[in-house]
């Protein structure tokens, strides 16, 4: 392991810093890795690393990534959310994310990431798989079960970014990324595109929850994606931990997820649980309100056989990239002013259909980025 330290920000880009890692490295194969991620298999590392040694028309694996249709492949959980398809062998991608990439060392060496300041922190394991497809190399994913515990989000330079590569690589554009799709319009259109798209997002979920609403009955729901709006909604509470529970079929248990983890946030304790229906519906049954519990990767068959047990201190969410999601609890009374904006309102729902069931706070802020991005992580 070669921790790349770059406090004293001695390196410009993440490219330079990754390259500095791979000189000092002596093993055939690099995996390059953020520092939140949590590993929760080395062996399957390992399969990956033998397996681009043996071919090497593979230029470089990622844990999760976007394929030519916009599908996410790569089961990972990406802060408390199950995410992306799962594989069990490699799937060819438009793009693999930075979180976690693995790459021959020689390739590396011959053929470094990109140092240019266009990329600085963001695409420059997008660049280097259109460099790489360019050369006839394959760019793929992986199963490599992860969690990426991302305490925050940084867009800054991300659309430059893009441009950059869409630039330099106009033969594979549209390329799609986990941070959004690059299509070769400048950046002052996409962004006039991107502050529209919201209403189309807020129209699909406003489908979504009008079916929630016949599944489960009258209930708060806000169109949210819960990766992003759950450390602002502990910190108004002043939680202090929190059960994280998936409910999910036994392939989906033994597929290098732990059944229980425990990592911290800011903080907290937040311990995650992967349990099957009957062991999930027993948990609500007795459920107090004293304790948080999110409920993530659930769906419509849930909540209609969860019913009759959810109580009404509960605020049941929505958004396209995780699906429906539902929190109890002491962390559900919890007033959070984001979801009273239009777009966290369903069509036909009140604006301040929350404050009926929560209590009034001052506005607070954790950061989260408005719904105008183009972020896959954020709005898609």
């Amino acid at each position: 392991m070669i921790v790349v330290d770059n406090a004293q920000r001695q390196f410009p880009s993440a490219g330079a810093a990754l390259n500095h890692g791979a000189s000092m490295a002596r093993n055939e194969v690099l995996v390059f890795v953020h520092q939140d991620v949590y590993l929760h298999s080395l062996a399957r590392l390992e399969e990956v690393a033998s397996a681009i040694v043996s071919d090497t028309g593979v230029g470089l694996v990622g844990a999760t990534g976007m394929t030519a249709r916009g599908e996410l492949v790569g089961r990972i959980r990406d802060r408390v959310v199950l995410t992306g398809r799962a594989c069990t062998g490699f799937v060819d991608v438009d793009s693999v994310d930075e979180l976690l990439f693995i790459a021959r060392r020689q390739q590396v060496l011959d053929s470094p990431l990109s140092e240019s300041a266009q990329l600085s922190w963001h695409a420059y394991a997008v660049e280097y798989g259109a460099r790489l497809r360019r050369a006839g190399k394959r760019v793929v994913v992986g199963p490599i079960p992860v969690t990426h515990n991302s305490l925050t989000m940084n867009l800054d330079q991300l659309t430059a970014a893009h441009h950059h590569v869409g630039l330099h690589y106009p033969e594979q554009v549209p390329l799609h990324t986990t941070c959004g799709t690059i299509d070769g319009r400048q950046p002052d259109r996409r962004k006039l595109l991107a502050d529209h798209r919201w209403r189309y997002r807020w129209l699909q979920g406003s489908r979504k929850a009008i079916l929630a609403r016949r599944a489960i009955g009258r209930l708060p729901v806000v169109l949210s994606d819960i990766r992003f709006d759950l450390d602002g909604v502990l910190s108004n509470c002043d939680a202090s931990s929190l059960d994280i529970v998936t409910p999910t079929s036994p392939e989906e248990k033994s597929s290098d997820f732990p059944a229980f983890l425990e990592l911290d946030r800011h903080g907290r304790s937040i311990k995650f649980r992967i349990a099957n229906l009957s062991a999930t519906l027993e948990l609500l049954s007795k459920m107090d309100n004293e304790r948080s519990l999110l409920l993530t990767n659930i769906d419509l068959d849930f909540l209609r056989k969860a019913r009759t047990i959810i109580n009404s201190s509960s605020v049941l969410g929505y958004s396209a990239a995780t699906g429906f999601w539902l929190l109890m609890g002491a962390a559900a009374t919890a007033a959070y002013d984001e979801w009273r904006l239009p777009a966290a309102t369903p069509l036909g729902a009140r604006r301040h259909a929350l404050s009926r069931t929560v209590a009034p706070c001052a506005s607070t802020s954790n950061g989260r980025p408005t719904a105008s991005g183009g972020s896959w992580f954020r709005d898609r």
